[in-house]
């Protein structure tokens, strides 16, 4: 019964606790990043200003939930938050270049 059941190194709650943070945190800056740059987008192409930031907020409710699911199983999870920040950092740059 040798390596048939390996017990994986379990966390500390603290640990966990705050990986979870940051991975919502991360998630969250990218959609709202996201979120803000397709709503200024849109509201350049000519749609209303109300209807624009309703639908790119609406549309960010699934990309939060996808973003979440894809980094938390990940094996180096800190190089898919830097990624999540450096382009939300990008995309809220770009959208502050006027409206």
């Amino acid at each position: 019964m040798r390596g048939v059941a390996r017990q994986r190194h379990v966390q500390p709650p603290r640990k966990r606790g705050a990986y979870l943070l940051a991975v919502l945190v991360g998630a969250y800056f990218f959609t709202w990043a996201l979120s803000g740059l397709a709503a200024v987008q849109l509201y350049r192409l000519g749609m209303p200003r109300s209807e624009a930031v309703l639908a790119c907020t609406l549309s960010g409710f699934p990309l939060l939930v996808a973003l979440v699911l894809w980094v938390l199983p990940r094996r180096r999870p800190w190089r898919a938050l830097a990624a999540l920040l450096a382009g939300g950092t990008a995309m809220l740059l770009l959208s502050q270049g006027g409206a």
